[in-house]
């Protein structure tokens, strides 16, 4: 194929530009949810000083419950440093954060078409598979919200591994590669990569022709012992076997369907382990089954074509640490990079079969590349604001106690203590174990005058979870307004037992009661 170093610099400045126009409407959008705390509240990220702590210390971040702030079992201090700096520069401003995050996407797409272009020496395949990469809907997510930086930071320094390890500069691509692990731990998977592309790639068939990767394996080996030392140790999957099988066929089979049409305007993918016989197992295991069979074809046939369903695959491979992700299995921003693959892969098959029709081809890319982008300009004003967001989420996902709770959470921060009801209510319905929820559902009833009622929500909440103090304060109040003066005093010693450092507003109102 035509590799004239002029066409090549047009079309990757074109994929550039179109990367930005399908993405450019989100600088309409704001702060949503996780990001809106992230950006705006948290205190650890608007001190310059705290740069010089990144790498021995994990992200701190608002827990689910909008209550408290947890430190999570993030390691990613280029991510980290990435929050400190743009707070020094860019203030709290979305449109900023927005921009850095469209751009960022824009310079993967130029990275994915040179890796493309490098791997396949097709020019058409490397256009188009881009293109379609650059418009996916499937990348609102990764793209809009600005909580996912750290994907794209880590698309962006992997892909810079593979393209300077391919070139043959070989300490460049550890330099980088280095900055990828820092960025998110999903970087790990830049080494499996690099060992599929030396087998396939390289024709790498015996173990000393591995050697070379020796480097990446002890900087990898390094970074876990760093790691370990600041969040502990790395989860494990803890699925008995079916259930793996079950749940890795189906999530599979959902992200292949996802990357051609998306489930809703906002997607939330809840844990669940698939025991029961259904349709969609069986079809999910004829998805997997094509998939083996076309890999047992590429391996004899086309090792350029194992490498890009080996790619897939290989990214994928993060959803399925079943039983270890928490509340959330999958999630679309997951798929960024793997998605490369499967759009490699479809091209490369197209251009084979249509050789002698590849103009009418290149239409037919372009004409479904225009309906991708017009999906994804549909998609993002849904990431307009939180309650615009979590409302299209829960449509997706109704039963998610932690939507259903940050939704009726951000009404009652805006006084709308009518409309939050419903959804703190739902919270409580799915997890009936949910303190917070419960605490939240006296504050409620309290606010409504049904003081007993909140005493009633507010006593569950400290069964459920005795740690927390704030209701232990919340029945001390209602109590001292049912005239119970002492009994009161001893929910606000138990209070103070929990919380030994209460905020000041809790302090001056304490103070009031004589304490």
């Amino acid at each position: 194929m035509n590799r004239n170093p002029a066409t090549i610099a047009v079309t990757a400045v074109l994929l550039f530009l179109v990367a930005l126009l399908a993405y450019g409407p989100s600088l309409k959008t704001g702060f949503v949810w996780d990001a809106e705390y992230l950006y705006t509240r948290n205190a650890e990220i608007q001190n310059l000083e705290n740069l010089s702590r990144v790498f021995g210390s994990t992200v701190l971040e608002e827990d689910a419950t909008g209550e408290r702030a947890v430190s999570l079992r993030y390691y990613r201090p280029l991510t980290k440093a990435y929050y400190i700096v743009g707070h020094a520069g860019l203030g709290k401003s979305p449109i900023a954060y927005k921009a850095v995050s469209v751009i960022l996407h824009a310079t993967v797409t130029l990275l994915v078409f040179l890796f493309i272009l490098s791997v396949t020496s097709n020019t058409f395949v490397a256009t188009f598979a881009t293109l379609l990469f650059s418009v996916n809907p499937i990348h609102t997510e990764a793209v809009v919200w600005t909580y996912s930086v750290s994907y794209l930071l880590v698309a962006c320094f992997s892909l810079g591994t593979l393209l300077l390890y391919r070139s043959g500069k070989t300490v460049l691509a550890l330099a980088v590669f280095a900055a990828a692990l820092l960025s998110h731990e999903m970087a790990v998977l830049v080494l499996p990569i690099l060992f599929i592309h030396k087998w396939l790639l390289e024709d790498g068939n015996h173990w000393r022709d591995f050697l070379a990767l020796a480097p990446f394996l002890i900087l990898l080996a390094l970074f876990l012992i760093l790691r370990t030392s600041v969040v502990g140790s790395v989860p494990i999957s803890s699925a008995d076997p079916l259930t793996f099988l079950n749940t890795a066929a189906v999530v599979i089979k959902r992200y292949l369907k996802m990357l051609f049409w998306p489930d809703a305007p906002v997607t939330i993918y809840l844990n669940e382990d698939f025991l029961d016989i259904s349709a969609e197992l069986v079809i999910s295991y004829a998805v997997c089954l094509f998939l083996a069979i076309s890999a047992f074809i590429f391996w004899k046939r086309d090792r350029k074509s194992l490498f890009w369903l080996l790619w897939f695959g290989t990214w994928v491979s993060i959803s399925l640490n079943i039983g270890k992700l928490g509340e959330y299995l999958m999630a679309e921003k997951l798929i960024y990079l793997a998605s490369v693959g499967i759009f490699v892969l479809l091209v490369g098959t197209a251009w084979l079969v249509f050789a002698n029709h590849r103009h009418y081809l290149a239409v037919f890319l372009i004409a479904i590349a225009g309906i991708q982008l017009f999906l994804t300009w549909n998609r993002v004003p849904y990431w307009h604001d939180t309650s615009t967001y979590l409302e299209a989420g829960l449509q997706h996902s109704p039963t998610f106690y932690l939507g259903n709770y940050a939704l009726g959470d951000y009404y009652i921060l805006h006084d709308q203590f009518d409309k939050a009801y419903p959804y703190i209510e739902a919270s409580v319905a799915n997890r009936p174990d949910f303190s917070q929820g419960l605490n939240s559902l006296g504050g409620l009833n309290y606010v409504r005058g049904n003081l007993h009622e909140a005493i009633r929500y507010w006593g569950m909440a400290t069964t459920q979870d005795p740690s927390n103090p704030m209701p232990h304060f919340n029945i001390g109040l209602a109590l001292r307004k049912l005239g119970k003066i002492e009994e009161s005093r001893l929910h606000f010693d138990r209070y103070l037992e929990r919380e030994p450092n209460p905020p000041a507003t809790v302090v001056e109102r304490l103070e009031s009661f004589g304490y």
